[in-house]
């Protein structure tokens, strides 16, 4: 876990910067889910992408992972504007998007991604406070 999300925010690093936004990262050491590795990196991407652009110029995307019982929660926090109830219900549908030239199909995929491995991902959000996307696996125990 903690080399993949490293990794995908080495890659966004840049992109952060491009908004004068950081991203903030914290991971626990026994955090291991069984999950292709490449189709990992795009739902992370994909979702970290998008809190960066819902995000306020300056302000920071705080990325966590940490084991919960048996599973492992990956948690995306941004401090962007929020969205109501209907906006959340409606993501993961294709072709709806909050942003002005967005196909919806990204978050696609990633709801793709993780039903595939048995996962769940949910959306807390509020206008004006920002949202909170937390991605929900089975852990295993080997490396």
């Amino acid at each position: 876990m903690k080399e993949v999300l490293q990794s995908v925010t080495g890659l966004l690093h840049s992109y952060a910067m491009l908004s004068d936004n950081q991203i903030d990262i914290k991971v626990e050491e026994d955090c291991f889910i069984s999950i292709n590795k490449i189709e990992f990196k795009q739902l992370l991407i994909n979702i970290i992408k998008n809190a960066l652009e819902a995000s306020d110029v300056g302000k920071s995307v705080s990325v966590t992972a940490n084991r919960n019982n048996h599973f492992i929660e990956i948690m995306i926090m941004d401090e962007g504007s929020g969205m109501s109830e209907v906006e959340i219900k409606a993501l993961g549908t294709p072709f709806y998007s909050l942003k002005s030239n967005g196909t919806g199909l990204g978050l696609m995929i990633c709801f793709n991604i993780v039903e595939k491995y048995d996962g769940e991902i949910f959306y807390n959000s509020s206008k004006g406070k920002g949202t909170t996307v937390t991605i929900r696996f089975l852990a295993t125990n080997d490396q």
